[in-house]
């Protein structure tokens, strides 16, 4: 039953979006219950590539991250003997929103949810290259507007923030010019 719900979701945007709202919408609730029972499974640390936000990331997590800085310092080579500008942008991640970063907290005091941002900001200093970070922005947006952003993926208004973010940092790079 899986496998064919999946082959029609990756041939229905109205199935896949709908799928995906289903599931949030069951997170959301499972939560939601166990906070309100008290009985809120609390994992033993974080793991995936969540763990390299904390002092002990997962080794195999810190190795894939490395290759992947690599990587980048190879594109970013590749453009700028092209002749063109290379702009890392880094994505949110979910504990952009306070709870969620509080969560990770209580799991590990080490958790830092801007790690990524903090760690390729620096990164693309060193390779010369422009940076925009989400994680700032999004949590910047929510402690304005207090809106979520997310339907496991950005909705509407977090893909409007970031258009008008990209926007906005790809204008403040391009040079002046008269009549533009």
């Amino acid at each position: 039953m899986r496998s064919r719900i999946n082959y029609i979701k990756q041939r229905s945007a109205l199935v896949s979006l709908i799928s995906n709202r289903y599931n949030v919408y069951r997170l959301n609730r499972r939560i939601d219950e166990g906070e309100e029972g008290g009985e809120s499974p609390q994992p033993a640390s974080i793991t995936g590539f969540l763990s390299l936000c904390t002092s002990d990331p997962d080794e195999s997590y810190s190795r894939s991250y490395e290759l992947n800085k690599i990587l980048l310092r190879e594109m970013a080579g590749i453009c700028k003997s092209e002749g063109i500008e290379f702009v890392l942008v880094v994505s949110d991640n979910d504990a952009h929103l306070p709870m969620v970063e509080e969560r990770y907290r209580e799991i590990d005091s080490t958790f830092d949810p801007c790690f990524f941002e903090d760690d390729l900001r620096s990164y693309s200093e060193e390779l010369g290259v422009g940076f925009i970070g989400l994680q700032s922005i999004f949590r910047k947006d929510y402690e304005t507007h207090g809106k979520e952003l997310h339907w496991g993926h950005w909705n509407y208004s977090g893909h409007e923030l970031v258009a008008r973010s990209l926007v906005d940092a790809l204008e403040a790079r391009e040079p002046a010019t008269s009549g533009s």
